[in-house]
């Protein structure tokens, strides 16, 4: 992951590097490393020691941040708004249990959705004041809204199979939709939305999304839904472009 994340910093820098005396000058962008789900492997950072042909030694290091210890409120405290709608996922690791569980009742599964759904109703509430004081622009908060409506399909369809929770999660984020915005026209495709839900969704996890030239390509929404839950599911690039690959959108 180090090596990943360097040769990132490394293909950012060389794209906006500058010439000073003769002298090509790369700087490196400041870099972290979100990491959603709980894991007791996971350091504060990841370290790299580069060692050049002359015997110079530099320690490289970048910073982690490990999402399951933010609550709603302490994202909405850092103004770290893009990251409210992967507060849904934590539920996964919830459900996930549940499964394991011998003799788990429908009902507990219900339960579990039902407070995601609360959750989702909790985040729309507060992405919506966010943008009416202009926190958060139009663009990103529909954004936002739909991300969040694409994770409760998620855990729905794979853990509970519910005929009504989607339609009631959809109906709940359209009343935050600002009339004045819709007017605007500012409110984008299904399918734009999707991709740019994509995007978002590989920079934050991976910080890579350079397959997404590729994924740009693909115009049928049920498979953008599809990569969109392979790449919330997977814990490197390199597991979803399998995925991809299985899925022959290589």
């Amino acid at each position: 992951m180090a090596i990943r994340m360097f040769q990132y910093g490394f293909h950012i820098g060389k794209n906006n590097s500058i010439l000073e005396n003769n002298i090509k000058v790369v700087y490196f962008p400041k870099q972290l490393v979100i990491f959603i789900e709980e894991n007791s492997k996971i350091k504060d950072e990841l370290r790299l020691k580069i060692i050049f042909p002359g015997g110079e030694k530099v320690d490289y290091s970048v910073p982690v941040m490990k999402y399951w210890e933010y609550t709603d409120i302490n994202l909405i405290e850092e103004k770290l708004y893009i990251l409210l709608p992967l507060q849904v996922f934590k539920f996964r690791k919830i459900f996930e249990h549940l499964k394991r569980k011998k003799d788990t009742g429908r009902s507990e599964f219900d339960d579990v959705l039902k407070e995601a759904k609360n959750l989702s109703y909790k985040l729309a509430k507060e992405i919506s004041r966010l943008n009416s004081r202009k926190e958060i622009m139009d663009n990103d908060f529909n954004s936002m809204l739909i991300a969040i409506q694409n994770l409760m399909a998620y855990l729905n369809r794979n853990y509970c199979n519910n005929k009504n929770v989607e339609e009631e999660v959809s109906k709940m984020l359209k009343s935050f939709y600002d009339p004045a915005v819709e007017k605007k026209g500012i409110e984008k495709g299904r399918r734009e939305t999707l991709i740019s839900n994509l995007q978002t969704l590989l920079n934050i996890k991976f910080s890579d999304t350079s397959y997404m030239s590729r994924i740009k390509k693909i115009e049928d929404e049920d498979t953008l839904n599809s990569v969109f839950e392979d790449a919330v599911k997977s814990n490197s690039i390199e597991e979803l472009k399998e995925k991809l690959k299985q899925r022959k959108l290589n």
